[in-house]
């Protein structure tokens, strides 16, 4: 006669009960992961980046990639504290262009354990991406921009394509650092830039490579909200 006890579930015998259930009883009955039918996430089409926790961050180098990123941190956020070492695994099924962004379909699997045993459930859901304009992005297709760097050199070629390539740089890192305007004048090009700080970072950058003579002026452009708007005039020369 076996000496096992019963699941009061499905009347199974087994050496190991957990609060009278067998293990795929008390696994079965456990909600432990879960995803909501659709959820959607605001992706900026001009610099791929997302709006997440009241900042812009950066979306990364692919769609997919993002896509299994925001499927991912979608379903941690449900999974119940009682699944140990949760994993997740995104599998896109189907992508399509809807309105003003796209639609993807994902099978989510979750992995854990609890209680000792593994656990493993199979979840579907639809992604929905909001195609959207961000502030930095809105600012320049509007031609905004908080300085101008008059860049004067004997060498014009080589030190503008040097400036081009630290503005590449600095957008990393700056999604303000960007050229909305270039002037050719006598003697070098004068570029209006998104960001005060940026061209202060250039300038700090030609004077400690090629010891550049560095002048910065400022004028008043406007007020916001009580403050006073300015606007910077930064002279490279080499």
């Amino acid at each position: 006669m076996s000496s096992g006890r019963f699941c009061y579930l499905c009347g199974a015998v087994t050496n190991e009960l957990f609060k009278g259930l067998c293990g795929q009883c008390f696994i079965g009955e456990k909600e432990l992961a879960s995803i909501p039918p659709q959820f959607s996430v605001n992706l900026c089409n001009g610099c791929f980046r997302t709006y997440s926790s009241g900042s812009w961050v950066d979306g990364g180098e692919s769609l997919t990639g993002f896509i299994e990123r925001a499927a991912r941190k979608e379903a941690l956020s449900h999974v119940s504290k009682e699944l140990d070492s949760p994993s997740v695994n995104v599998e896109i099924t189907d992508m399509k262009e809807r309105g003003k962004g796209l639609s993807a379909a994902l099978e989510v699997q979750v992995t854990g354990t609890t209680s000792g045993l593994e656990y493993k459930k199979t979840l579907t859901t639809v992604l929905q991406i909001n195609n959207v304009t961000c502030p930095g992005c809105s600012r320049r297709s509007g031609g905004y921009y908080e300085a101008v760097v008059q860049l004067r050199s004997e060498h014009l070629d080589d030190t503008s394509a040097k400036f081009h390539e630290q503005i590449d740089r600095l957008y990393g890192k700056d999604k303000q650092a960007f050229i909305v305007g270039e002037t050719t004048v006598k003697g070098g090009v004068d570029f209006k830039l998104g960001s005060a700080k940026a061209a202060k970072a250039l300038a700090a950058y030609f004077k400690s490579h090629f010891k550049a003579e560095i002048k910065e002026t400022a004028s008043l452009v406007g007020r916001k909200e009580g403050n006073d708007i300015y606007r910077i005039t930064v002279l490279i020369r080499i």
